[in-house]
């Protein structure tokens, strides 16, 4: 299973890299879009495990699963059920924020490295 320190550094990479939202046409956020932009949650999915069914669902509290996007996760090696809290502000962070500006979705990591007593990684100058 994965830390939350190696999620947190997962899809704080990727999505500095990305530099974006992974959104469609609509600006409706998705896990993956047809340019290969991921969202927070959907760069903790490896290719082989991603299913389009998860399209339109969301981490929601544990007492809503199991999933389809919980069983995925389970299967790339996320603890759900030790990590929800954490996916829900990585995805609100990004749906919230990184749409908005790559300056308020920093901020928001920060906190919640913060939150979450974890190593927050300032970005390469």
């Amino acid at each position: 299973m994965l830390s939350r320190q190696e999620i947190f550094d997962k899809v704080l990479d990727e999505l500095r890299t990305q530099g974006s939202a992974c959104v469609d046409m609509n600006r409706v956020c998705r896990y993956r879009d047809w340019t290969g932009n991921k969202c927070a949650v959907g760069h903790l999915i490896p290719d082989g495990l991603y299913d389009k069914n998860i399209e339109g669902t969301s981490v929601n509290m544990p007492e809503n699963f199991p999933s389809l996007l919980h069983t995925v996760l389970q299967n790339a090696g996320i603890d759900i059920w030790r990590d929800w809290k954490l996916l829900q502000r990585l995805q609100f962070a990004h749906d919230q924020c990184l749409t908005d500006s790559i300056s308020a979705w920093e901020f928001r990591m920060r906190r919640i490295a913060d939150d979450f007593e974890l190593v927050f990684k300032e970005p390469a100058k």
